[in-house]
């Protein structure tokens, strides 16, 4: 059964893995690893002396094949590199800028040359005037680079001047650019971007670059709850949860959460977590992360679920999922998690009241 499922399914679910979003690291961790562990305790719990030659080498092809895959996974990884080694993240992927999403990163970083994530053919680069309609001018000069495996970088906030438009590669060592107060930017701070041509997606940038150090945890800052029946005029008051237990009358409830996360590194900047979890009574009921986001639909959709408009509130808090409270207590829990997996957690206990 391990051997049939490590070298058939697993597999493929790891190639297509490959395409997704998902972090690199990850993939080795919860795919790789495993497989090559079970396929290498079959093989040594066997009788070899039983075993066809054909079969042997069935067991060796595969043993390589998965070695193979992991050392290459991990070249993956260790190709990105921060654009500049003193750069900071100042805002972050999915949270909430000029009644938008936020679909790449913001870096604090001196104006200085720049360097590319990953090593990859010159695919546009311009100045603010010539700017295509999908790239808003406001980004000053522009480049993008196509890096292969359907992926693509974009570096806003260029000084024009600084643009080689001679060049067609640039590989890690080389300059993108310099960066600086040019576009809608009051400072010297990077806008970056990853696409996912094959998924039609923007990357959070994070979770393809070098892991960086933090061991802040996120800051959960108020938990609301706001009726969402119909005909109920407290809809507009939302009840604030202070403490373990808090008692609503029956009906159903939209749980609101404001939160944020702390970039020590960048002068305690406030970003978004990645992601946020809720569980009612150990049961997993809601879980979004600022994973991509794409149009679906005809609408930017965050990881291809939530619109702005319905993730957030005009306060910047979000809106999470809806609960229902009946005649039984509810033991509802509140994960939110940053993006190196630090967590913080919320839990209490909903009573419900009886209403005339």
């Amino acid at each position: 059964m391990a051997l049939s499922y490590c070298c058939g399914r697993a597999p493929t679910a790891l190639l297509r893995g490959f395409r997704s979003p998902r972090p690199y690291r990850f993939l080795v961790t919860a795919r790789v690893v495993p497989c090559c562990w079970a396929l290498i305790h079959e093989c040594c719990s066997c009788d070899w002396r039983k075993v066809s030659m054909r079969r042997r080498y069935a067991h060796i092809g595969r043993i390589c094949f998965l070695v193979l895959v992991l050392l290459s996974t991990g070249l993956l990884l260790w190709s990105w590199q921060w654009p500049h080694e003193e750069a900071r993240v100042f805002s972050g992927f999915g949270q909430s800028a000029h009644d938008g999403y936020l679909v790449g990163l913001k870096l604090v970083a001196p104006e200085a040359e720049i360097q590319p994530v990953e090593g990859g053919e010159v695919v546009f680069r311009s100045r603010p005037s010539r700017l295509p309609q999908l790239i808003p001018s406001t980004l000053g000069g522009v480049l993008v680079l196509e890096h292969g495996r359907s992926f693509r970088s974009l570096y806003g906030h260029l000084d024009p001047d600084s643009l080689d438009y001679q060049v067609n590669r640039l590989e890690l060592e080389d300059q993108v650019g310099r960066v600086g107060p040019y576009g809608f930017n009051s400072g010297s701070s990077l806008h970056l971007e990853i696409f996912d041509l094959e998924q039609d997606v923007r990357v959070n940038p994070l979770l393809l670059l070098p892991r960086m150090e933090k061991r802040t945890r996120p800051v959960v800052q108020a938990v609301h709850l706001r009726s969402v029946n119909e005909n109920d005029s407290s809809n507009t008051a939302p009840v604030l949860v202070q403490g373990g237990v808090v008692t609503l009358p029956a009906g159903n409830w939209q749980i609101e959460l404001s939160s944020y996360d702390t970039m020590v590194a960048a002068g305690g900047s406030r970003i978004s977590p990645h992601s946020y979890t809720v569980r009612v009574n150990d049961e997993e009921r809601f879980r979004i992360a600022h994973d991509t986001a794409g149009v679906r639909e005809g609408t930017l959709r965050l990881s291809g679920r939530r619109t702005y408009q319905e993730f957030y509130e005009e306060s910047g808090a979000v809106r999470l999922t809806t609960v229902e409270v009946g005649e039984a207590p509810l033991e509802l829990v509140i994960e939110v998690r940053d993006h190196v997996g630090n967590v913080t957690q919320r839990s209490f206990r909903v009573i419900p009241v009886a209403t005339e």
